[in-house]
């Protein structure tokens, strides 16, 4: 699960473990509460079937709006029960709003504040009036119905606590939340500079190795698979003759081009200096023998803006089509082979290994 699915599910928990702990224990303390098992017990099962929802991912904020609803009515059942003004339970509406606040936003947290002191009220003013019997399982209290002097600090001291604390735990989430976020966000972008050629932008030699090994557990499931590697011919005239600066932007000038000529699908990888290696996924030969045939007019067309009208640099490709016997370093290993099969036959040529 993912981390706010984790809370969510922690809170709930809790919230379990509450209802539990009341099941057992109110019943002792309060014997006529005993009545009110099935309530209890019935409180168990849905916070049951909320730990298996959010397990399972189903409800989102429908199943947390629907949850704080069942916690207030449980609660106020129980204050109403055992005397709103007198009982210590009252404490349970402020653990309910903490955990409402952890696992939703701060709007929503304030509006259940608003809920439970709206409710609250309620009761006192129904309790205040003969309304509703006054702690019907606490007798000892049942005289001490609240009047209206007493009404109005109790529900604004519970609406003071509800806010101030959906406010503070909903402030604290948010700014948990936001640096979670960037956390996330800084590690997925160290992530992938981690798989990128500083130079070219290309995907860089460990990152071609792991879709490698990708690619030929994709052939031995019957997929085509191919691999090109190739240098450039030419290369280090440039550098000696126009100096590394103009070598390295010729670089990401033919980094930009083999992008351009090939599918979102393939890998394109800096190997090392001035070589490439393109990894294409559903190619057999001939399309294979094709997307190289791209290649080398792509470095050629470079090369040739780069020189003014003369091709200041070409490709020598080696082309190599997966085997079943095939590990990366052998499939490395041939199209390299081939590669320099090529440059050897002239450069600005694609070679196919045996």
């Amino acid at each position: 699960m993912r981390s706010p699915e984790r809370m969510m599910f922690r809170a709930s928990l809790s919230r379990l473990l509450l209802g539990f702990v009341a099941l057992l224990l109110l019943p002792v303390l309060y014997p006529a509460m005993a009545a009110l098992r099935g309530v209890l017990v019935g409180y168990l099962v849905f916070a049951g079937v909320e730990l298996l929802l959010i397990r399972r991912a189903i409800g989102g904020g429908t199943r947390s709006f629907v949850a704080s609803l069942v916690d207030l009515a449980a609660i106020t059942l129980i204050v109403h029960r055992l005397g709103s003004v007198s009982t210590p339970l009252i404490a349970l509406y402020f653990f309910s709003g903490m955990l409402n606040s952890l696992v939703v936003s701060l709007r929503v947290g304030v509006a259940h504040a608003f809920l439970v002191t709206f409710t609250y009220g309620g009761l006192l003013l129904a309790e205040s009036r003969a309304w509703l019997a006054y702690a019907p399982d606490a007798p000892e209290r049942a005289a001490h119905a609240p009047s209206m002097s007493e009404i109005v600090p109790a529900a604004a001291l519970t609406s003071l606590m509800m806010f101030t604390t959906a406010l503070i735990v909903g402030y604290l989430v948010r700014s948990l939340r936001a640096r979670e976020e960037a956390l996330v966000t800084a590690n997925a972008r160290l992530e992938e500079i981690s798989r990128r050629d500083p130079l070219t932008g290309l995907f860089n030699r460990r990152h071609l190795i792991e879709r490698i090994e990708e690619g030929l557990a994709f052939a031995r499931r019957g997929r085509a698979i191919a691999l090109l590697m190739f240098d450039l011919d030419g290369f280090k005239r440039v550098n000696d003759a126009q100096g590394h600066l103009r070598g390295d932007q010729l670089l990401r000038e033919i980094g930009f081009a083999l992008l351009e000529s090939t599918r979102q699908t393939d890998v394109v990888a800096r190997f090392g200096g001035d070589e490439f290696v393109v990894l294409l996924f559903d190619a057999d030969a001939a399309h294979a023998e094709r997307a190289a045939s791209r290649i080398v007019a792509a470095v050629r067309a470079v090369g040739e803006q780069f020189g003014h009208g003369r091709a200041t640099v070409t490709a020598s490709v080696g082309l190599a089509s997966v085997r079943a016997d095939d590990t990366a370093a052998s499939l490395l290993r041939r199209a390299d082979e081939t590669s320099y099969r090529a440059k050897q036959s002239g450069g600005d040529r694609v070679e196919l290994a045996a």
